[in-house]
């Protein structure tokens, strides 16, 4: 409370944090939103998003949590989508250690925890992103999340919850889409299995991310936005 009476400016990457001053702290004044860029340089990025492969459709989940992140909710999600005929394979990154029996079986692809600062492993994460077809993240809890910046910036659509700072980051129906914290599974495989089987909500979707980046998800954008502030 006392660093938020100090400052002539507070600025918060959502909505939910922001919002926390005033309810928590009783402060409305000079309180700006800021989202977050990505956490990985976007220069080389693929910036026309291809077809979704219908054959093999690649789901992309990461988090360092697996339990917060939703990570047993995003597992089953692609064990009822596979039931349905619905080929998917599930790549993860972030998790140290899956659970042994996600780990084994034969639609999971783990590849550990990625260090960004190592540029072999930061390569093969960039790798990840530009396979992926759609990000899933059915998290519990989150006050921002530059995971959705990054989703934005290789024009991935997001399946994820509408809880936190989320909305910040994934617009329902535009670059994405949030579902209740109370989703099961099944819901979250009958959002991907609609998206899959509309190319055109899919497209949409890829377009719509990669113009939510450049308006207000990249790090040009924050900085457009400090510099607002400032004057």
């Amino acid at each position: 409370k006392k660093a938020l009476e100090n400052a002539k400016y507070r600025v918060f990457a959502s909505h939910w944090a922001a919002d926390s001053v005033t309810s928590d702290y009783s402060i409305d004044n000079n309180v700006f939103i800021l989202p977050f860029g990505p956490g990985i340089s976007v220069k080389n990025n693929i910036r026309e998003k291809k077809k979704i492969n219908k054959n093999m459709v690649k789901l992309f989940f990461s988090g360092v949590d697996w339990e917060r992140k939703g990570g047993e909710i995003a597992f089953n999600t692609v064990v009822a989508l596979n039931k349905r005929g619905i080929n998917c394979e599930l790549l993860i990154s972030g998790i140290s250690k899956l659970p042994e029996s996600i780990a084994k079986s034969n639609f999971v692809k783990s590849y550990g925890f990625l260090d960004k600062t190592n540029l072999r492993q930061l390569e093969q994460y960039r790798t990840l992103w530009e396979t992926a077809d759609i990000f899933i993240l059915p998290t519990r809890a989150e006050c921002a999340g530059i995971v959705f910046s990054e989703a934005a910036s290789f024009g991935v659509p997001v399946i994820t919850t509408d809880t936190g700072g989320i909305g910040d980051y994934v617009e329902d129906n535009k670059n994405g889409l949030r579902l209740s914290l109370l989703a099961s599974a099944n819901e979250y495989a009958d959002a991907i299995e609609n998206l899959v089987k509309d190319p055109l909500k899919y497209n949409s979707m890829c377009e719509n991310a990669l113009k939510i980046y450049e308006h207000k998800l990249s790090w040009e954008a924050w900085q457009r936005g400090f510099k607002n502030i400032l004057e």
